[in-house]
């Protein structure tokens, strides 16, 4: 086992997560949502329900998708895997080249566009277990939860090479 490997197992997802995260609700605009990230400098938001808990991930690919795509994203695209083929950071390049302006977007709900698929690992969680699922679901964020499935932050591969 390599020294890393023994090392990072002493640490959880908990000594590595962003802890003061951004969230976003279904029933926010497209163009509230673009606003949101664009200002918190991020490429994607957890978003919650009125308990707190996660009922999706919306983020830049999202919106790529949606500004090539308009309203034509099917039930499966919707629901599938919540790839990012871009690095983080690139979606909002991309789309400023493209001329995107946040404010131009219609008032179509971030419910109807994000990932209706959570991966979630709990706070506890080895930093070696957050790797692999990120790896093997070839995701760029994960949300933290507790017990009770309460968000308590996000780790992204960013806080993993930190």
């Amino acid at each position: 086992m390599s020294s890393f490997a023994k090392e990072s197992k002493c640490l959880c997802a908990s000594d590595v997560m962003t802890r003061q995260i951004v969230t976003l609700q279904a029933d926010y605009s497209v163009r509230d949502a673009a606003m949101v990230l664009q200002a918190a400098k991020i490429s994607g938001a957890p978003v919650v329900d009125e308990s707190g808990r996660a009922v999706g991930i919306f983020s830049g690919t999202d919106l790529v998708k949606f500004v090539r795509q308009g309203d034509s994203r099917s039930e499966n695209e919707r629901s599938g895997p919540h790839e990012e083929p871009l690095s983080e950071g690139n979606n909002w390049e991309l789309l400023k080249a493209a001329g995107f302006q946040a404010e131009q977007l219609p008032a179509a709900k971030v419910g109807d566009y994000m990932s209706s698929r959570v991966v979630t690992v709990l706070e506890d969680a080895s930093l070696v277990s957050v790797a692999k699922k990120m790896y093997d679901d070839r995701l760029h964020r994960l949300v933290v939860v507790d017990g009770d499935d309460r968000i308590k932050g996000i780790i992204s591969t960013m806080d993993l090479l930190g």
